[in-house]
């Protein structure tokens, strides 16, 4: 902290009118000394020489003065940006001052000195975990750390990803290919006509999708256009049961036009870059809300007895309260796609062991369908169970370099707030100039 020594030294006798000014103490070190200058009168009886006068710089306006001790208070205070600033004003308001010009190089200087470097604002990529080599002699390996995150985003975009969404508009196209000749032709449809659907609807579904993703694509974009082509699917397909098949083409016609229009839904949810964990965990729960549907008709009722009405209003509540389920409850679940393709697995293996282990058990009685039912639905909840709980490790790296993102970008917001010069206002009497009217506002902003 600089010190302001202020040195006036005077030697007066009764019988000399003379005044001299003693040499200052030479200051210590990173210390500023000013000295003033007075005018020193003898008395008129005393017989004395001439009045001696000492050289003194203009005198600076009321403002000036007030400015320079606010500004000194800054410097001591350890705001040196700020002092810089208001010394700087004392300048243009009173040129001749004896050590504003020099107080505002040293402040400067001293601000240049403590500035902190400056923030990043873009997000920190978190460092890499070492990951050591083989316990026979191998030496440690850093493993490369991606700019994304698989559980909390962003979804990288990648080529597995395009294949995923070629692989499945291809096989889409082709069912679509294979509705087209029934709902247009009136009467009975040749294997040919079907064929050629198919092969068309297949190559437009491959060449569509590999057109579209020509900028790229993520896998929760693939998912997407991919989900609504099933559910889309899956929505015509329930609702041409709930009228009973009653006409051939009405029935292809559901078909196909429920798979376009979810094609187009889910081409709209893609432009939103959905993650990948999201969409497959909507999309898993609106498959298992389906199946869990369908599979409670049979363990309640005699399937036999159950008219196809039923059956797809069955199915279409299902599949609109799983979809429902995990639209409304993705934004409190962070999981990734692996692991959501592990759990659906987990759970798919069990209603199998499961449901055909019940089916049977009970093959020689007639409620084999009930047994069938609530067996498949036992297995899936023990497999979904086992999945999650073999699972529960794989997105570890992914939720901790979450935990050490919000910690660096905290970290920084706190290093910005500390290096940034605080706002400052200081009001003074007296206008530039030395004129006694007005008002000097100075400061930083």
């Amino acid at each position: 902290m600089r010190r302001l020594l202020l040195t006036f030294s005077v030697l007066a006798a009764p019988s000399l009118a003379a005044a001299q000014s003693a040499p200052a103490v030479p200051p210590p070190n990173n210390t500023t000394t000013v000295q003033g200058s007075v005018t020193l009168q003898a008395p008129v009886n005393s017989g004395a020489m001439a009045p001696v006068q000492v050289p003194q710089p203009a005198q600076c306006s009321p403002a000036a003065d007030s400015l320079y001790n606010e500004a000194m208070n800054r410097m001591a205070a350890g705001d040196d940006a700020s002092a810089a600033t208001l010394f700087g004003r004392v300048v243009e308001m009173c040129p001749t001052h004896p050590t504003a010009a020099e107080m505002r190089r040293n402040a400067e200087q001293h601000a240049q000195a403590r500035s902190v470097p400056v923030v990043n604002n873009t997000v920190p990529v978190v460092q890499p975990p070492v990951a050591q080599g083989w316990p026979t002699g191998g030496q440690g390996w850093t493993a490369p750390v991606p700019n994304y995150n698989l559980v909390y985003g962003p979804d990288p975009v990648s080529t597995g990803a395009r294949l995923n969404l070629v692989i499945g508009q291809t096989l889409f196209g082709m069912a679509l290919g294979a509705y087209v000749p029934p709902m247009v032709a009136s009467g009975s449809v040749g294997g040919e006509h079907v064929a050629g659907g198919i092969l068309l609807g297949g190559a437009l579904g491959a060449a569509g999708s590999l057109v579209a993703s020509l900028g790229g694509v993520t896998q929760g974009q693939a998912i997407a256009v991919n989900f609504g082509s099933g559910i889309g699917f899956g929505v015509g397909a329930t609702v041409a049961l709930m009228t009973g098949f009653s006409s051939t083409q009405l029935t292809f016609g559901m078909f196909a036009a429920g798979q376009a229009v979810g094609t187009a839904v889910g081409a709209v949810i893609a432009l939103q870059r959905p993650l990948s964990g999201t969409m497959s965990y909507i999309s898993s729960l609106a498959g298992w809300g389906t199946m869990l549907s369908s599979h409670v008709l049979l363990g309640v009722t005699n399937i036999s007895g159950v008219g196809v009405q039923a059956v797809g209003a069955t199915l279409l509540g299902g599949m609109a309260a799983g979809t429902l389920a995990g639209a409304l409850s993705s934004s409190y679940v962070h999981i990734s796609a692996d692991r959501m393709g592990w759990i659906d697995l987990s759970m798919s293996v069990g209603w199998l062991v499961f449901g055909a282990s019940s089916l049977l058990f009970a093959s020689s009685s007639p409620s084999a369908g009930i047994a069938y039912g609530w067996g498949s639905i036992a297995g899936a909840g023990l497999g979904a169970v086992f999945g999650i709980l073999m699972t529960r490790d794989t997105d570890r790296y992914w939720h901790q370099a979450r935990e050490q993102q919000l910690q660096q970008q905290a970290a920084g917001g706190r290093q910005a707030r500390h290096s940034a010069t605080p706002a400052s206002v200081h009001v003074a009497p007296g206008g530039p100039g030395n004129n006694p009217m007005g008002v000097t506002v100075a400061g930083t902003f």
